[in-house]
């Protein structure tokens, strides 16, 4: 006499949570975009692709301007809609391709492959004109500040984390020939 036994379990909830769990893990919740770790992760294997086929490569640092001051006069509802029409602006403007990375507050990170640093000012004057008519309060308007590094001519001494920080020092240029 032979017996079988059949177990069969259903594991649809069970991958629906994988899901969910990955979905955190990867995107920041209230933008959409990357979140830092995942983020940075997706952004060394866009440099080692550039790398590998010798295409250029830009990062752009970016900070929203005066984001703490509409915080703590306009209440953390309206930096929460600052923060998503910035995300929205800059889903709409750049490719797909390109990467959206928030990685604080106010602050985010763009890796765009196959643009030089040139065609990178001309996007953000699109994307600067977009802002100009989202207001919060009927008055303040979004600001940016962001800065540029580029990968080009191959350079074989230079890493991720170098032009990250090259594109963040000119942000700062940036902000402080803004006072």
């Amino acid at each position: 006499m032979c017996r079988i036994i059949l177990v069969i379990t259903d594991i649809t909830e069970k991958k629906k949570l994988e899901e969910i769990l990955k979905k955190y893990a990867t995107f920041d919740d209230l933008t959409g975009s990357y979140n830092r770790r995942a983020g940075f992760y997706a952004l060394e294997k866009y440099f080692q692709l550039a790398k590998r086929r010798k295409e250029p490569l830009s990062i752009v640092f970016i900070d929203i301007d005066n984001l703490k001051y509409i915080n703590d006069n306009y209440g953390h509802d309206a930096g929460d809609y600052i923060l998503k029409k910035v995300t929205d602006v800059l889903k709409n403007t750049l490719r797909e391709s390109d990467l959206i990375i928030r990685v604080g507050g106010d602050e985010f990170v763009l890796g765009l492959p196959n643009a030089e640093e040139v065609d990178v000012h001309k996007i953000f004057q699109r994307i600067l004109n977009q802002l100009q008519n989202v207001k919060v309060d009927g008055n303040v308007r979004i600001d940016l500040s962001y800065g540029v590094s580029e990968y080009k001519d191959f350079q074989k001494d230079i890493s991720p984390e170098s032009l990250i920080k090259e594109a963040d020092n000119k942000m700062y240029e940036m902000k402080r020939a803004k006072k």
